[in-house]
């Protein structure tokens, strides 16, 4: 058959193909299954799908690939159904399946919207072992993603081995397509992060995506990379970036695109640019695209007519609207018009007429509710309410069920014409057919609210769990117009403390509320954010602003808002001529209308309403007068309301008589707004003749105001007829009328308080007064800040009427505190329960004054809150060593480096010190003040090491709730609320522990999948942190907001067990540490695995004891949280009578001796010791003048021997054997040379031969010394361009240095080449500080300003480690490193941080920190001899003093042993050397004892 393969392709017509079908019958080879195959994939290309089906029919036993070719015969077709039924066909048949039919019955499933059905081919998939195929897979996450459930797609995208772009471009489809945009552009972000090259159909995800933001930057960017990658001859995304441009409101780079393509121009980019002109307005370009379609012959579908007709809706062209229609029908593209239907209904609602509405409605109008949905929305913008409602009933009459769109149109219908009963009617259809969607839900909201049952449609919008914008803008907009705008401004506060978008109805409606409630103060901020965050203000929102600025009596805002205006319409006219009117100012309200006649703007209404409201304030009759009679000259004709204001203005002149004319002149009924202006002028000029007159005519008024029948009472009242005064009232109380008691608003700090008449007195008034009092008293201007917090204090209890107050210390002056404490303090005001203190802001009190209040009011303190640092820090150490009162203690935002908290807390039980970001570390006792602490927050500070954090947590035996980073909805350390409706995690009783363990994390990393953390401290990352913290605190029930679950705790000890070794006194089974270490190395440990554990390979050098002692030494670094450490003695030494005390300045190890050590001191002393017993060996007072000690190196070969050198320049060679064991101020002589000076030196070093020396300076150059003879060889002059920090030769290259730079720069040079041009130059970031070799010469330590270390190879420089420790900003960090352990590990410390940080050398991953604190080993006693004892001195004296590393050394004899030069700042500059021990614990010190004499390593243990 392979030979007619090719006579299929060739067959191009029917006629060809129905001849070969006939050779095929007549040679018998129809029956053969390619043939019979690729017949049926032939007949339906060519469109007889009928054809292929019979011939299917007439095979004998297809097998599956046929199956499998005529379901995707049927599929292109659009055939769903089919395909489905061919799919049953299979099963019953018990047909095998292939991976290649389940995409095609997917893609069936998805068209036909069978989500169930997709739901069981999935399973079939599974069952198959199709599950892992890629197509397949693919597949499912395009059903997922059609059918909405984006969710499901996400699950099989994320669980697929292999993802193409084709199952990326699926899974950004279906995001874009179900709403979730962002997430869409992330999945794009994370397919190029993974290396996989987008295609055509990934941009057309992206660009729609882009487009729907609106992000026109972004489409710029696909734009871009589409015409980098050549995809513009794809039609398809030609057209969808042009629809992006029109979505971004960019026309002319769709006009670019669509000029370019003039040759491949097909239907679709035709039409989506067409659409591109109607989505910005421009209606006549988008006809004439239309025009240019038909004159180049291109064929419009049906999406290309309903854009025409929408053109045509926006020009109002209902004859060129008809022409398109009978296009259509010619045409035939949609004779069962159900794309245009839509289309033609809204044209003909708009500008046409009913009658063709309903014509074409009878037509569509029985296969789905669309073009009634459609109808009725136009009917409601249209204002034919009664028509719309019409509309919706005879929908169901007919036998449609209304859907949400439907509901909502009919809501809004309700509410516009009040009618409640109807709306509940519909409610309850709605909750009895379950569309209980947001956008239901908002219109339900809209129509209570407009019905005047504002807390019915509260009850709804209070049961959403997540509103939107639009939601909380409906239910604003319904407490304004209802008159609480009080609720309305306390709704907007909640969207904006919630960081909810705001737009601009928003914006307006929260205005309207604060002009309501004449609230100028948060007008004001809403107007200030409004321009800080950059919103777009239109006509609206700067008419709303005058009208606030105006009713608050912000007259001169009012006019600046005015002026700035853009565009003005007639509402913003009218609004600023009423701000005029009611201000008194009626020449200037005259003079605006006057220059809006100017400017052509028509006066309406309300215009006219305003001018005459204007003149009756100022009494402006003649005015009045003539703009009551021009009204008729503007078409407008005078309604009730423009004669109640020109009555009111003749009444309150006198001219009774002629306000009573024109009430007679009125055509029809007068209400009693008019009688009531007439009435009010007849009581001003006592005119009870009138009254007499007309008395018939006010009885027989029926209203419902009843300021009207109060005003009618008041007048017998003051006529003394008090008979009629009590029949005016029955009358009122007949018809269920009640007077409204009057009320004051008045502004207190900007809060809005209502007093009303017969009102109670607030219980907050007692201590108002008694503070009045007290500031009388001391003479002090009394605070309306504190008088908003006694009137805001909160009732605890009617009975015993306890209250708290909330004070806040940046509202307060020094002299407030006096009349404050006086309050709080005096004897009958038990009944303030509670004060909380706050401060949020820049305070101008003095420490005193705080320290004074709050120890008068510290038995009432409840809430301590203290965010800022203008108090200054001895406020804030005065308050860590006082015994507060407090329960709750907050210092976010503090500049601490450690937290000293030594006073009495016993009352605490929350404590926060997030974003404290120079907060290092935590000491042991440092929450020993606080035992009921139960609650603390320690989120985004620079915290990292998990050993000594959770020691010093230990301590804290209540302590139930803990984060280092927060959830993303919490405040508080406590659970997330979001997380209380998840299920629980549960284990099954018959598996064991580990795999219950396994289970346990599965659903836990599903549950933490969708838990967003932000501001984490360092230590979140740090390996099993998590798992780590709940091991070590057993008491611990949240973590970063996450509840603890019993079976994530069992989870926590297995991996605590399993990652964390321990000492053999902390182990839970008592047992030898290298009986643990042989185990595990030998694949026989004790840990269960989840698989097989297999044997590790054996290797010869594992068998030695020397490898179990190295793992042991591994084992015990990270087992200590607090090491030894312990500082040389102070060597305090009598000289002349003096005291006299040792500075050190640089040290060095001995070579070959383990026991000795030298350093240099500050004055130029040089000082050899036994570090082991304390003991001086050797001393020189000065090598020269009284100067630093800067270098320091031994020779190899002579032991005995060192060169010294000064910050002076001077260069000594020393012999220890020459030296005097005791500390003398006479100089000793010392055999040796003596250097050439070297001027500003910096280091020294002798290479491995001992015959040169090697020294470097700020000059920028190198000196190169003959030891013996101590003459100088060779200067080397700019080998920087800025000083050289270091120089320093190889360990066994007599030849080979590195010098490190300022400039940045790490160079290495031979001696035995030219010295001009360097082997190679490494660069850092910052200015380097110091550089180091491995002791095998392999490696290149260099370190840099602020922490920046790296490992490069010695050979050519490149980087081979890079060290990620954090920086701290400061260019004045200046780091060292050295290596420990042989090139094992490194250690780092710089001279602004208190810390030593312990890395891998060969990883890169930091393994600890040694914080260098004074309670490590202040306490400890050193054995100086025999006959006397020394305990020593701190190098702090006193609280908030610091240490920082200057200088540190690796013990070459001793693994996991340090020194490090640490110097104290406070009270006095304190220099000490320190010996850290890491494998002994300072809680079992006396195990280490410092008399014991470590001997020198021989191996590698310690």
């Amino acid at each position: 058959m392979t030979q007619y393969m090719p006579l299929f392709r060739a067959c191009t017509t029917l006629r060809k193909l129905t001849q070969l079908h006939g050779h095929l019958l007549v040679s018998g080879l129809h029956l053969h299954p390619q043939a019979s195959t690729k017949l049926i994939e032939s007949y339906s290309h060519r469109g007889f799908l009928h054809s292929s089906l019979h011939l299917f029919r007439s095979f004998p036993n297809p097998d599956p690939f046929m199956w499998g070719v005529l379901i995707k015969c049927f599929l292109r077709n659009r055939h769903f159904r089919h395909v489905i039924s061919l799919y049953h066909q299979m099963l019953h048949h018990l047909i095998p399946m292939t991976r290649f039919v389940f995409p095609s019955v997917l893609r069936a499933c998805s068209g036909c919207g069978e989500l169930i059905l997709g739901r069981k081919v999935h399973g079939r998939i599974v069952k198959c072992g199709y599950d892992e195929d890629c197509v397949v897979e693919t597949a499912l996450v395009g059903l997922y993603g059609e059918l909405g459930r984006l969710e499901d797609a996400r699950k099989v995208f994320d669980e697929m081995f292999v993802r193409d772009a084709v199952s990326w471009s699926s899974v950004i489809l279906s995001c874009v397509e179900n709403g979730e945009v962002s997430e869409g552009l992330e999945m794009f972000r994370g397919m190029v992060v993974e290396g996989v090259v987008p295609d055509s159909v990934t941009m057309l995800g992206v660009a729609e995506a882009c487009g729907k933001l609106g992000w026109w930057r972004g489409g710029k960017a696909v734009h871009g990379y589409v015409v980098r990658r050549d995809f513009r001859e794809d039609e398809s995304l030609d057209s969808s970036l042009i629809s992006m441009y029109g979505k971004c409101g960019d026309l002319q780079s769709p006009e670019r695109i669509f000029r370019s393509n003039v040759g491949c121009r097909g239907t679709a980019c035709w039409t989506a640019m067409i659409s591109c002109y109607n989505q910005g307005g421009c209606y006549a370009e988008a006809l004439d695209v239309f025009g240019g379609m038909q004159e180049c012959g291109v064929e419009p579908n049906s999406v290309t007519f309903m854009c025409v007709l929408m053109s045509c809706v926006g020009l109002g062209l209902l004859r060129e609207g008809k022409s398109v229609h009978g296009f259509v029908i010619r045409k035939g593209v949609d004779p069962d018009l159900d794309f245009v239907g839509s289309a033609l209904l809204e044209l003909y609602a708009e500008i046409g007429g009913v009658s063709y509405c309903l014509n074409i409605l009878d037509m569509i109008g029985g296969r789905n509710v669309v073009p009634w949905n459609t109808i009725i929305s136009v009917y409601c913008q249209k204002g034919l309410l009664r028509e719309a409602l019409l509309l919706f009933v005879r929908m169901q009459a007919q036998g449609l069920m209304p859907d949400s769109f439907s509901m909502s149109s009919a809501l809004a219908a309700c509410g516009k014409m009040g009618l409640l009963e109807l709306g509940h009617q519909i409610h309850g259809h709605i909750v009895k057919r379950g569309y209980l969607d947001e956008f239901v839900l908002n219109s339900l909201i809209d129509m209570y609210s407009k019905c005047g049952f504002v807390d019915s449609a509260y009850v709804i919008f209070d049961m959403m769990k997540h509103p939107g914008i639009i939601t909380w803008n409906s239910m604003i907009s319904g407490f304004s117009r209802s008159g609480n705008s009080v609720m309305a401004i306390r709704l907007f506060d909640q969207i904006y403390l919630n960081r909810l978008e705001i737009d601009e109805v928003t914006i307006l409606s929260v205005i309207q509320a604060c002009s309501e409630l004449g609230y100028l103060e948060k007008g004001k901020w809403v107007h200030h954010k409004l321009i800080t965050s950059g919103m777009r203000k239109d006509l609206f929102i700067d008419t709303a602003l005058t009208d606030m600025y105006a009713k608050c009596g912000d007259l001169q805002s009012a006019q600046g808002v005015f002026d700035t205006m853009i565009e003005r319409s007639v509402v913003s006219w009218s609004v600023m001529i009423a701000a005029y009117g009611m201000h008194g100012k009626i020449h200037a309200a005259i003079s605006l209308f006057t220059q809006m006649l100017e400017t052509g703007i028509e006066p309406n209404e309300v215009t006219f309403m305003n001018i005459l409201s204007a003149c009756s304030h100022a009494g402006a009759v003649e005015e009045g007068r003539l703009y009551f009679r021009s009204m008729r000259d503007f078409g407008i004709e005078p309604n009730a309301e423009h004669f109640a204001c020109i009555v009111d203005l003749l009444s309150r002149a006198g001219d009774l008589n002629g306000a009573y004319d024109i009430i007679k002149s009125i055509p029809v009924s007068v209400d009693a707004s008019i009688w009531g202006a007439l009435l009010n002028g007849c009581r001003i000029h006592q005119r009870m003749d009138m009254i007499k007159s007309i008395e018939k005519d006010l009885l027989d008024i029926t209203t419902d105001d009843t300021g009207y029948y109060t005003l009618f009472s008041n007048l017998y009242a003051e006529g003394g007829n008090w008979e009629e005064f009590g029949n005016v009232r029955l009358m009122m109380e007949g018809i269920g009328l009640r007077k409204v008691p009057g009320y004051s608003v008045i502004e207190i700090d900007k809060h809005v308080y209502r007093f009303g008449a017969g009102d109670t007195p607030l219980p907050q008034m007692k201590k108002i007064y008694r503070y009045l009092n007290s500031c009388r008293k001391h003479e002090v201007e009394p605070n309306s800040a504190v008088l908003s917090w006694f009137t805001e204090a909160k009732v605890q209890s009617s009975q015993n009427e306890k209250c708290s107050i909330t004070v806040s210390l940046d509202q307060l002056k020094d002299a407030d505190i006096l009349p404050l404490k006086d309050v709080l303090m005096s004897s009958d005001s038990s009944h303030v329960h509670a004060v909380d203190l706050f401060l949020e802001f820049h305070s101008d009190l003095g420490t005193e004054s705080v320290v004074d209040l709050m120890n008068g009011i510290n038995a009432k303190l409840r809430v301590v809150d203290l965010q800022d640092l203008s108090l200054g820090k001895e406020l804030l150490r005065d308050l860590c060593r006082a015994s507060l009162a407090c329960q709750v203690f907050n210092l976010r935002s503090i500049h601490i480096q450690k937290l000293d908290m030594v006073g009495s807390f016993l009352r605490l039980h929350t404590l926060n010190l997030d974003f404290c970001t120079s907060l290092g570390s935590l000491r042991r006792d440092c929450f020993s003040c606080m035992p009921n602490l139960t609650r603390l927050s320690i989120c985004e500070t620079r915290i990292s090491n998990l050993l000594t954090t959770t020691g010093a947590l230990s301590r804290l035996p209540c302590l139930l709730e803990l984060r280092f980073q927060s959830c993303l909805c919490c405040k508080g350390p406590g659970s997330c609320p979001g997380l209380e409706g998840q299920q629980k995690l549960q284990t099954e009783s018959q598996e064991t522990l580990v795999s219950a363990g396994n289970k346990a994390s599965r659903n836990a990393s599903n549950t933490l999948k969708n838990f967003v953390t932000h501001h984490p401290s360092p230590i979140c990352f740090e390996k099993h942190y998590r798992e780590y913290i709940i091991s070590s605190l057993p008491g611990l029930e949240v973590l970063d907001n996450f509840p603890i679950r019993t079976t994530e705790r069992e989870l926590a000890k297995m991996k605590s067990a399993k990652y964390f070794e321990y000492l053999p006194y902390k182990r839970l089974h008592k047992e030898s540490v290298v009986s643990v270490l042989n185990k595990r190395e030998m694949g026989t440990s004790g840990i269960h695995f989840q698989k097989p554990f297999k044997p590790k390979q054996l290797y010869p050098h594992r068998n030695g004891q020397n490898f179990f002692l190295r793992s042991l030494c591994a084992a015990k670094l990270g087992s200590s949280t607090w090491p030894l450490l312990h500082p040389l003695c102070n060597f305090n030494h009598t000289c002349k009578a003096e005291n006299k005390k040792l500075r050190p300045r640089q040290f060095e190890y001995h070579p070959s001796n383990p026991s000795l050590m030298v350093f240099g001191t500050l004055d130029g002393e040089v000082v050899v010791t036994n570090h082991e017993n304390g003991k001086i060996v050797g001393y020189i007072p000065c090598i020269g003048a009284m100067s630093s000690i800067l270098g320091l190196c031994w020779l190899n070969k002579s032991p005995s021997k060192l060169v010294a050198g000064s910050d002076n320049g001077s260069l000594k060679l020393l012999d220890l054997n020459n030296m005097s064991p005791e500390v003398a101020d006479s100089c000793c002589s010392s055999s040796g040379a003596t250097f050439e000076d070297f001027e500003q030196l910096t280091s020294l070093h002798v290479n491995s031969t001992d015959d040169q020396l090697l020294a470097s300076g700020y000059s920028k150059g190198v000196a190169l010394y003959d030891v013996g003879s101590g003459r100088r060889l060779q200067l080397f002059s700019n080998l920087h361009r800025e000083p050289i920090n270091v120089a320093k030769f190889a360990h066994h290259s007599p030849y080979l240095f590195a010098t490190s730079s300022f400039d940045h720069d790490v160079k290495m040079w031979d001696l035995r080449q030219s010295i001009r041009k360097p082997c190679y130059t490494a660069s850092s970031a910052r200015g380097n500080v110091m550089a180091c070799f491995s002791p095998d010469d392999h490696y290149l330590l260099v370190s840099a300003v602020d922490n920046e270390v790296k490992q490069l190879l010695v050979a050519d420089g490149r980087l081979h480690t890079s060290f990620e420790i954090a920086s701290t900003g400061s260019p004045h960090n200046y780091t060292r490193s050295y290596y420990m352990n042989g090139r094992d590990y490194i250690i780092s410390g710089s001279c602004d941080e208190d810390v030593v940080r312990i890395c891998c050398a060969q990883t890169g991953k930091r393994l600890r920190d040694v914080y260098l604190e004074v309670n490590s080993y202040m306490r400890f006693v050193i054995v100086i001899s025999k006959a006397r004892m020394l305990t020593i001195a701190s190098l702090q004296d006193e609280s908030g003093s610091s240490i920082f590393v200057q200088s540190l050394r690796g013990d070459p004899f001793r693994h996991f042993n340090m020194s490090v030069l640490a110097t104290a700042t406070r009270p006095s500059s304190k220099w000490e050397i320190i010996k850290v021990n890491l494998l002994a614990s300072s809680d079992y010190a006396e195990e280490h004892c410092y008399g014991q004499c470590l001997q020198p390593s021989c191996c590698l243990g310690g």
